[in-house]
């Protein structure tokens, strides 16, 4: 059974950590006040090297690694910048 993100949490850390972004998908619709759930966090982010390094930096502080790989592979600089 799926969980609940902690979406909140993890829109505080990438603003603490200055990474431009904005949210997208149902977690958008919720926070304009739709009347849903939802259990997952949709992010558009820019794409300039700064930023990635900053997302980089707040994925690393959430532990992030590619989900459905055994291999638990950590995102690096060329992940986000494809």
């Amino acid at each position: 059974m799926a969980t609940p993100t902690k979406s909140f949490q993890v829109i505080q850390l990438l603003s603490r950590h200055g990474v431009q972004f904005i949210v997208v998908g149902m977690t958008a619709g919720v926070l304009q006040g739709a009347p849903a759930v939802t259990f997952d966090l949709d992010i558009l982010y820019s794409r300039h090297a700064e930023n990635i390094a900053r997302l980089l930096l707040a994925l690393k502080e959430l532990e992030s690694v590619f989900r459905g790989d055994d291999r638990r592979l950590v995102p690096n600089e060329s992940h986000p910048a494809a």
